[in-house]
C-alpha cells in the first residue's frame, strides 16, 4: 500500500475519532468528515468499477480504507459503520 491508500485510512481514522468535525472541500464546501469519507470511498469505488481515470490505482485507495476497518474492528473492537451511524 503506498501513500494515497494510507493517506485513505487516515480519513476513516479521523471521521471515525472526530464524525462532528467540518471539512471544506476547496475551501468553500462545508462537509461533515463522515460524509467526506464516505462520498470518496463511493467515487473511488464507482471510478474502479467503471475504469475511469486510468493509471490511478482506485484499489489501493479502497485496500487503505478496508484495512483501515479491519484494523478498527481488530485492535478496537469499534465498528466503524456503527460508529458513523450514530450521528
Amino acid at each position: 500500500m503506498g501513500a494515497s491508500g494510507a493517506i485513505f485510512a487516515v480519513q476513516l481514522a479521523y471521521a471515525v475519532f472526530f464524525p462532528d468535525s467540518i471539512i471544506y472541500i476547496w475551501g468553500i464546501i462545508p462537509l461533515r468528515a463522515p460524509v467526506m469519507v464516505l462520498g470518496f470511498t463511493a467515487l473511488e469505488l464507482f471510478s474502479s468499477v467503471f475504469g475511469l481515470s486510468q493509471g490511478v490505482a482506485h484499489f489501493t485507495h479502497l485496500a487503505g480504507f478496508g484495512f483501515a476497518w479491519l484494523y478498527f474492528v481488530i485492535r478496537f473492537g469499534v465498528n466503524p459503520w456503527r460508529r458513523l451511524r450514530r450521528r
